[in-house]
């Protein structure tokens, strides 16, 4: 029974170590806070909702509500990285991405529309930074 216990202590101590070690988050934590907390993601994603509103090469593609489920998916990746509750709970990005088998040229035009979304938010360089780490890890995954 000690063997056991010791067994299972030694596994419980190495799983807390490992933590996230196959688990490569493209944004750093620290990125959502740079982006002002849950109140500034949520402009953040309204921002970005309204830029690829605007792109014709988009609305092709993504309707009103496809984009607000984008934004939604977007939102978890950032909430996952920063390892606090999703906000959107079951919408993932890679798959809403993949089911609408978007072109390279929207896939570019959709990180355009979160580059303008980040300037018209007033995201600070480290934060819009790693929000395009993010995107460019999302859309490697899409490919």
């Amino acid at each position: 029974m000690r063997l056991v216990r010791r067994l299972a202590a030694l596994l419980l101590v190495t799983l807390m170590a490992g933590v996230g070690f196959g688990c490569k988050s493209d944004l750093p934590p620290s990125t959502f806070a740079n982006m002002g907390g849950l109140d500034g993601l949520t402009k953040y994603m309204s921002a970005w909702t309204d830029t690829m509103s605007a792109n014709p090469e988009l609305t092709k593609s993504l309707t009103a509500d496809d984009m607000k489920m984008v934004a939604r998916g977007f939102g978890n990746e950032v909430a996952k990285a920063a390892e606090i509750p999703m906000p959107s709970a079951g919408v993932d990005l890679v798959s809403v991405l993949k089911g609408k088998h978007l072109s390279a040229a929207q896939l570019t035009a959709m990180g355009s529309a979160l580059q303008s979304a980040g300037s018209a938010s007033m995201l600070s360089p480290d934060a819009m930074k790693g929000v395009m780490e993010l995107w460019n890890g999302v859309v490697k995954h899409v490919k």
